[in-house]
């Protein structure tokens, strides 16, 4: 069954799931796919998992990828990764999480794709949290009993799969899917805020 359709988990907790080793944890087992790297494919694949009580990762599963095996190395390496559980009053609970994880090709492989065989340094990093330097931008619905909307990159106007999605002062939340749709249901929708949180992102506040 998918552990996502029963919701026996949490989009935000007081102590947030930890990354064990850091980013670089992830980063530096990943071994840029050798067809995307031919391809000159690159870009950003979003990961999406379940954090359990043992700090394991659970069901992850790509919500956009950029194909060219990148997609499936993202999934090996964020599947063997650890984490401390995100708490909840002092016990541990599972969290549902999402990490971006960035294929990139040197500059020159992009102008001139034979020179890829000759410098193999494609990179690939997973983005740092602490490092904020985009912001999204919110389009909604408001009903008397549910809110609707979609999350985009503000820049780029790309849908941002994975993003938190909270009522504030609640436990009460949803995450945006593969085309950054959310909809959180059987509300009371009057004077509340709903925060936007997602990594690499400035985090964002609606008050309704």
């Amino acid at each position: 069954s998918d552990p996502y359709e029963n919701e026996d988990y949490f989009v935000v907790v007081e102590e947030m799931p930890e990354l064990i080793g850091g980013l670089e944890s992830i980063a530096s087992q990943i071994q840029y796919p050798e067809m995307a790297r031919r391809a000159g494919i690159e870009g950003r694949v979003f990961i999406q998992f379940i954090v359990n009580e043992q700090g394991d990762v659970e069901n992850p599963r790509v919500l956009r990828g950029i194909g060219g095996g990148a997609d499936e190395e993202a999934l090996r390496v964020v599947r063997n990764a650890k984490f401390q559980p995100g708490m909840q009053r002092g016990r541990p609970v599972r969290v549902a999480f999402s990490l971006p994880v960035t294929f990139r090709l040197p500059e020159s492989a992009n102008s001139n794709p034979s020179v890829i065989e000759i410098q193999p340094y494609a990179s690939a990093t997973v983005e740092d949290p602490t490092v904020i330097d985009r912001r999204m931008t919110v389009q909604f619905n408001q009903y008397s009993d549910r809110i609707s909307g979609r999350v985009l990159d503000l820049e780029t106007r790309q849908p941002l799969a994975g993003t938190n999605v909270i009522v504030n002062g609640s436990s009460i939340g949803s995450t945006t899917d593969a085309d950054g749709n959310f909809q959180i249901s059987n509300i009371d929708t009057e004077n509340i805020t709903l925060r936007f949180s997602y990594i690499g992102y400035e985090t964002a506040e609606l008050e309704l």
